[in-house]
């Protein structure tokens, strides 16, 4: 159960699996939402309905501000004012920050315009389509503008093999997902946010921080037919749920092309899920309502956030 390094694909086996996995035209020629179109009403009321405790649970990452190997773009903070110099009178502190999202440190949102391949988005848009004068035009991060709030389910692979994390380059693959699934009791359907843990967080804090987009454990391109059989509306992982070195034949990120391009799952990279881990052991369950609210960036390809789980 989950291989050390990833299975060997051809490039040729990589384009058919994208083939059978697109969902292009199942919601119509000008949709821009992909799966989130399986959230409906009724199972977000459901969906609200999963909490006992009342217990909420950030999983986000609190933004780092100083490079480190797995940091190529920390934030800038900048103080704009400081108050005021006598502490009788009245003053205000005020902030400016400047994040780049996306790359492995910072809890994001991927938005279906952050990757293309052969020149084409989602549903079959053209990169002309997709983007133009500064900023995305269709496929953005303004389609989650409501946010998400559903069915969260957590699949904790260090503690289904009894280990306090997965090493990087250790590859998910479907029958992992399945033993997962049915350790913790459960069945991933539609409309769900997938989250899958490897233990990246606890093995950072152990052993330092090493470079992610060189060697990091995650799923292997082969899990995007399972992904797409459950109608999951998003994916997220405590990496970029995408195993490195990926074992796909001259083809970067190829989980990023399956799920943003070929199917339209939305992505949620560097999430921080020891905390969740650790109550939904105690509870004995991994199911929980499941709340993001994406920044409203006009534009963004992705946009910085901070998701909540309540038990």
């Amino acid at each position: 159960m989950v291989q050390a390094s990833a299975p060997r694909m051809s490039r040729a086996e990589f384009r058919a699996l994208l083939e059978e996995v697109r969902t292009w035209g199942r919601w119509g020629a000008d949709d821009e939402r992909g799966m989130l179109n399986e959230l409906t009403p009724a199972r977000t009321l459901a969906a609200l309905r999963i909490p006992r405790r009342g217990e909420t649970i950030s999983l986000a990452l609190p933004m780092v501000k100083e490079y480190t190997a797995d940091t190529q773009r920390p934030v800038l903070h900048h103080m704009l004012a400081f108050g005021h110099e006598d502490a009788q009178e009245q003053g205000y502190l005020e902030d400016w920050f400047a994040i780049a999202c996306h790359g492995s440190i910072h809890s994001h949102l991927d938005s279906l315009s952050h990757r293309i391949v052969d020149g084409r988005g989602y549903n079959g848009l053209t990169r002309e389509q997709i983007a133009g004068s500064g900023r995305a035009l269709r496929l953005s991060v303004d389609t989650v503008a409501h946010g998400i709030v559903t069915r969260g389910v957590l699949l904790d692979f260090p503690r289904l093999l009894g280990v306090e994390w997965l090493e990087p380059g250790a590859a998910i693959l479907p029958e992992d997902l399945d033993m997962a699934e049915r350790t913790a009791g459960l069945e991933v359907g539609a409309g769900d946010v997938l989250l899958v843990r490897t233990g990246r967080h606890a093995r950072r804090a152990a052993l330092g921080p090493w470079d992610l987009a060189a060697t990091s454990a995650g799923l292997h391109a082969t899990t995007a037919r399972w992904l797409r059989a459950r109608g999951i509306v998003a994916l997220g992982g405590d990496g970029f749920s995408e195993v490195i070195p990926n074992g796909v034949e001259e083809t970067v990120e190829p989980m990023h092309a399956l799920t943003l391009v070929a199917i339209g799952i939305h992505l949620l990279d560097n999430l921080h899920l020891d905390d969740l881990a650790a109550a939904c052991a105690r509870e004995r369950r991994w199911e929980f309502l499941f709340t993001a609210a994406p920044l409203r960036l006009p534009g963004g390809t992705g946009a910085p956030f901070n998701p909540i789980a309540v038990l």
